[in-house]
């Protein structure tokens, strides 16, 4: 073989690898597309292939619009395939996104308004944790996942921390309602992915009932989404009963400050 054989054969699998990591991406941006199509809303949306977020990964942005959607690709630029399972992550990443574009896209311009004003507060509290379980809920219910970022005693333990201000103390509110919310948001992935959850003995009495308290209260209201700004009102103040009962009392005043919740 000469050298310019080699040269072209060089060329052409250049030019077949490239095509190959465009076929899957595009396949991928098909496939979001199906399904924001057939399940969801025909609103203009920005979506944007991420390859340094893992597949298993998202983002709904709602700061601009077009509301825009950033799913995770990371590695998907080697590959000619996704396996299976990989495919079925991937979905379940697309409804998850989409999902919380469709309930900002559902909420009426009054309670969107008030939720805004209000950063923090706990309907704003309350809109976030339906919101999520929402999400969690539509992407595993059409694409199981079973897969849990953490063990149930480690969320336990974790909710406990803010019982006591020395805990969180040096935090600024804006994160102290951040790592709480993410604890609840963990409590929601594992009573819907462990079908027996609440599943250990209780460490901190109360733990079991404001679990599942939390989720029927969480279930009622996403079953009657979209939501005005009265019943996210009610929705917190539900919400909130149901987490005080793992909060003994003489804990509950430091416990209202220490989750960063804005009370006025």
């Amino acid at each position: 073989m000469g050298w310019k054989d080699f040269f072209f054969r060089g060329i052409k699998k250049e030019q077949s690898i490239v095509e190959t990591k465009k076929s899957l991406l595009q396949e991928i941006e098909s496939v979001i597309e199906k399904i924001r199509k057939d399940y969801y809303t025909n609103d203009s949306i920005q979506i944007e292939l991420n390859d340094e977020l893992p597949i298993n990964q998202g983002e709904a942005n709602f700061d601009n619009y077009p509301y825009k959607v950033v799913i995770g690709v990371k590695g998907c630029s080697e590959k000619q395939d996704l396996l299976d399972s990989e495919w079925i992550t991937l979905k379940n990443t697309i409804v998850h996104e989409l999902t919380h574009i469709k309930n900002r896209v559902q909420m009426n311009k009054d309670t969107h308004e008030k939720i805004t004003a209000r950063i923090h507060s706990l309907p704003y509290f309350a809109m976030q944790l339906i919101d999520e379980y929402s999400a969690y809920k539509a992407a595993d219910d059409r694409f199981k996942q079973v897969k849990l970022m953490s063990d149930e005693i480690d969320v336990q333990n974790a909710l406990r921390a803010f019982w006591f201000a020395k805990n969180v103390a040096r935090l600024r509110a804006e994160t102290r309602y951040s790592y709480y919310y993410n604890n609840i948001t963990a409590v929601i992935v594992h009573s819907l992915r462990n079908k027996n959850f609440p599943s250990i003995p209780e460490t901190y009495a109360g733990y079991n009932n404001m679990c599942r308290d939390l989720m029927g209260i969480l279930s009622k209201y996403n079953s009657k989404m979209p939501l005005n700004y009265d019943e996210y009102e009610r929705a917190g103040k539900e919400l909130w009963v149901a987490l005080l009962k793992m909060v003994p009392i003489e804990y509950q005043q430091d416990f209202r400050k220490n989750v960063g919740v804005k009370w006025v």
